[in-house]
């Protein structure tokens, strides 16, 4: 495992337990078992226009906790391949920034705020998408849903 890899899965997970007050091992690899009817909760929202990628398993692991569930941890193994055949799929700083944002988010409770501000701006880049060339060719070739 890379070196900065091994620093992240400490880091993240130290972070993520200071915010939530409890104690997580274990933030990113991606195996997460709940029942059904916890989506169910209104007060989990998984259509949040941030939420893509990396920051919903982020999201749903802090929302659960902090909402009083008690999510479970169960030790999984997981086997690096070789360096030469090839990294892990995070992208460094990108993703590191996605793994990240949701502590700030959901650890300051402002994702009111984030999704309004990104309704706005998507409203914008619709006026922007309105008032450009590239509308008018998907009519003229017939592309759809543009």
């Amino acid at each position: 495992m890379p070196l900065y890899r091994k620093l992240a899965t400490r880091v993240h997970p130290f972070l993520i337990s200071l915010v939530c007050g409890r104690k997580v091992t274990e933030t990113s690899n991606g195996y997460r078992a709940m029942k059904v009817a916890v989506l169910a909760d209104s007060r989990i929202n998984l259509r949040q226009d941030w939420l893509h990628g990396y920051e919903l398993e982020v999201y749903l692991i802090m929302k659960l906790i902090k909402l009083g569930y008690r999510p479970k941890e169960v030790s999984v193994s997981k086997i690096y391949p070789p360096r030469a055949a090839g990294n892990t799929k995070i992208c460094p700083f990108v993703d590191w920034w996605n793994l990240a944002r949701p502590i700030f988010i959901v650890g300051f409770g402002i994702e009111h705020f984030v999704n309004r501000r990104l309704r706005i701006d998507q409203r914008s880049r619709k006026t922007a998408f309105a008032h450009s060339s590239i509308p008018n060719l998907a009519k003229r070739y017939e592309i759809p849903n543009l």
